[in-house]
């Protein structure tokens, strides 16, 4: 560096310092309180993209320049704690809601993110069994925002467009669990697990209705049917609950098919059948009060910097939850048992995270990385 440069780095210091003994002496702020409440970095928000689902809420977050931090709407509706960033959508986003939200420090540095307020991505069926022969299976999509069209992807499986919200499934020749994924044209995605099943003329022990979990009200009966297997039935084959106290099966012989009747109060049971030889099949039962809501996870969409901290927090579904990264990279920790956060890595540009329930449910959300 030579004299001149060094010269007018160090009259910028002392203007700064100056400046700041100046302020301190004319105000309320000391030098103390001015210096202790600098944070690393430029001044900026933290999530540049925020999707959120309509009815919710999510604290928006800021870094670097001087505490404190306030925040406002410039445009869009809902509300936001002016102290925490913390941003209530409104009920209903009539389709697509955008919101600009500003920031600013303590010296009136400024910065803005947006938060898109979308109606809840859902499909039917949100999750089915298949075998490798049957014919392809219709899904029909709706909600999240939709542009041109939505897009989906099979990990196994061959999907295909039908029109702008319905898609054929064809499934694999090979038994085994199949996952899609359907996105929005704002990264919106849903997740739907499907049960790929052995073909019809196998003679396999199967259980139908063939999803392995089964999720019904207090005092509802379900209804099972047994297929395949070995030995005569019933005689050679043994079908027990495992509490045999919560609900009731008809009494011996057991007819084919049969009906297992729930109790008046919620809880869980495995239903086991097991065949002449000692191959089983197993079907969990789930009483539930009500029938659950989607599993989602919230907010479902972020673009931010490499480092960030972000918060999601799952809901729906039936609890407990399981989170994962499913892609990407990241450091994952679950504090509390609906919400997790993880710091964001680089590379990849793009992380992909995945929430689990206890029936094996499952909902994606994507965190975009751009680098300021």
């Amino acid at each position: 560096m030579n004299k001149k440069a060094t010269f007018q780095s160090l009259f910028t210091a002392f203007i700064v310092m100056f400046s700041l003994f100046i302020l301190s002496g004319c105000s309320e702020i000391s030098l103390f309180t001015l210096l202790s409440n600098e944070q690393e970095g430029d001044f900026g928000i933290s999530q540049d993209v925020v999707n959120i689902r309509e009815g919710t809420m999510y604290d928006i977050d800021a870094q670097g320049g001087f505490l404190p931090y306030s925040f406002a709407i410039v445009s869009g509706d809902g509300s936001i704690n002016p102290l925490t960033g913390l941003y209530t959508a409104p009920l209903s986003a009539g389709g697509l809601l955008i919101v600009e939200i500003e920031s600013r420090d303590r010296f009136d540095s400024r910065d803005t993110g947006t938060i898109r307020v979308y109606a809840p991505l859902s499909a039917v069926p949100s999750a089915f069994s298949i075998k490798t022969d049957d014919p392809p299976r219709s899904i029909d999509v709706s909600g999240g925002y939709l542009i041109t069209a939505y897009t989906a992807v099979a990990e196994r499986g061959t999907i295909s467009p039908v029109d702008t919200d319905t898609f054929s499934y064809d499934p694999p020749a090979v038994a085994g669990w199949d996952y899609i994924e359907i996105t929005d044209d704002i990264n919106n995605s849903i997740s739907i697990s499907v049960e790929v099943l052995p073909a019809s003329t196998s003679t396999v022990l199967q259980l139908q209705p063939t999803t392995a979990v089964i999720t019904i009200g207090p005092g509802a009966s379900q209804e099972f049917t047994l297929t395949g297997g070995s030995g005569s039935f019933p005689g050679d084959f043994i079908i027990e609950l495992s509490d045999p106290g919560f609900g009731s099966l008809p009494p011996d012989p057991l007819p084919n098919p049969f009906t297992y009747t729930a109790p008046s109060v919620p809880g869980a049971v495995t239903l086991t059948v097991t065949d002449g030889i000692g191959d089983s099949v197993f079907s969990d039962i789930y009483v539930v009060s009500a029938t659950p809501e989607v599993l989602e996870l919230n907010p479902s969409f972020v673009e931010t910097s490499p480092g960030a901290i972000l918060e999601f927090t799952a809901s729906g579904g039936l609890p407990p939850y399981k989170f994962s990264i499913l892609s990407g990279a990241g450091f994952l920790e679950k504090v509390s048992p609906s919400t997790m956060i993880i710091e964001t890595s680089s590379p990849p540009p793009v992380t992909k995270i995945r929430v689990t329930d206890a029936v094996g449910s499952t909902a994606t959300a994507n965190i975009d990385l751009k680098e300021k």
